[in-house]
């Protein structure tokens, strides 16, 4: 009798969930061409948790609008689960980026005539996608998991900084999305605040396995993830 010869357990490939091609992205002025990224190559695996770090004017926050299909490179190609979106008209593009990612910013961008359950719902009221769920019972299913479940109906300017980012990270989370974009999204908040929001989305990392890519100008906040990415005058380095 034959004896079969086991194969070695071959380690598990972690798929490329966005790639960044020979990317540049410039501006024209009456004097000169402005290079604000330079032949970026890039690649996020699925799960991964990650940070864009660099100086004020590095190209950091740039990146992450092409990351986030806000904005369209001069040159390059850039795919997402392996679509070429730098094909995709103005609607893909939109419907696309309802359905895949979610951001947070450092001001927060709460609507301050809504109420904090009108924030988070938005999204997934007025979004171009249809969803399965009722948006304001996910909403209040958020805000108990964060701990604010009894600001529902609080307009934002009667909310601490830590509560806002905290109902604009669930406003993040409302269309399920697989990425979250994290601009600078500890820099109006104290360093106790701040470092609840860096557990929090290390949570939705870990847990909920989900995508996070935070923008910083400071190490100390990139520490916290497990990969970083440092960016200067619009190069990868």
């Amino acid at each position: 009798m034959k004896t079969l010869k086991l194969l070695p357990d071959l380690p598990m490939v972690i798929p490329f969930m966005i790639r960044l091609q020979h990317i540049f992205k410039e501006y024209e002025t009456e004097d000169e061409k402005l290079i604000v990224l330079n032949d970026i190559n890039l690649e996020i695996k699925k799960g991964e948790f990650t940070s864009i770090i660099g100086p004020s004017g590095s190209g950091k926050s740039t990146l992450m609008h092409l990351l986030g299909m806000l904005d369209r490179p001069s040159r390059g190609k850039i795919s997402i689960n392996d679509k070429d979106v730098s094909k995709f008209d103005d609607n893909e593009i939109s419907k696309m980026r309802n359905r895949f990612v979610g951001f947070v910013f450092q001001q927060f961008n709460l609507i301050p005539k809504l109420s904090v359950i009108e924030n988070i719902s938005l999204p997934a009221i007025y979004g171009r996608t249809n969803v399965a769920y009722d948006p304001k019972n996910k909403a209040k299913e958020l805000l108990k998991r964060f701990g604010i479940l009894d600001k529902a109906n609080a307009l934002p300017n009667k909310l601490s900084g830590g509560q806002q980012q905290r109902v604009a990270i669930a406003r993040a989370l409302i269309m399920n999305p697989n990425l979250i974009l994290a601009d600078e999204p500890t820099g109006n908040l104290d360093t106790k605040n701040g470092n609840t929001i860096l557990d929090l989305l290390g949570e939705l990392n870990k847990k909920d396995k989900i995508t996070v890519v935070l923008v910083t100008h400071e190490a100390d906040v990139a520490k916290r993830t497990k990969r970083q990415i440092k960016i200067v005058d619009g190069r990868i380095i």
